[in-house]
């Protein structure tokens, strides 16, 4: 990535945090999903915060804010959507960004490759809990929370997953202002 693309790091405490989470992961302790379903105990809930907390150095006024869904163990998936769409002449040209969103992997290994990716590449949050269908519905919510807490100028959201292809072409001569956050 040049001085020009986008770098997130992760802080030391929050991997610790997912580290700890993940090390967890055999034992019954590891929760599968948020500890509370109301949407006022959702708002303080402390890990989200501390794990998005590296994530501030987004341009202001982006244009294009990439957000999608992805598993821990989807690796290739990720390098191709960087390849693809995180080219930095393109990240650039256009002012967008990707970020990747996920929960936690099962197994320790994994988990380990996902938190050296993401302190590599600087464009993954990951969740504390358990990365499952049935948390997909979290991954949405908490991953809007985070876009609109850490890119409120970003004018397009474009929520994809990480099995899809995507015509830039299309989506960037076929845009208007319909739509698009002021």
């Amino acid at each position: 990535m040049t001085d020009l693309s986008l770098s997130w790091p992760l802080f030391e405490q929050s991997v610790a945090n997912v580290r700890d989470w993940s090390e967890a992961s055999s034992s019954s302790e590891l929760p599968t999903e948020p500890p509370d379903p109301s949407w006022e105990s959702h708002q303080s809930w402390g890990p989200i915060e501390q794990l998005s907390s590296g994530y501030d150095r987004l341009p202001d006024h982006l244009s294009y804010l990439f957000f999608v869904h992805t598993a821990p163990d989807h690796f290739t998936h990720r390098d191709i959507l960087r390849k693809f769409i995180g080219d930095a002449t393109l990240m650039s040209r256009y002012n967008w960004s990707i970020v990747f969103f996920l929960g936690l992997a099962r197994d320790a290994k994994t988990m380990d490759m996902v938190l050296e990716e993401a302190t590599h590449n600087g464009d993954i949050v990951i969740f504390p809990y358990m990365d499952t269908y049935r948390n997909l519905t979290y991954k949405y919510v908490y991953g809007m929370k985070w876009t609109m807490d850490n890119c409120p100028s970003a004018k397009y959201i474009v929520k994809m997953d990480d099995d899809i292809v995507l015509n830039l072409y299309k989506l960037l001569s076929g845009r208007s202002d319909w739509g698009a956050r002021k």
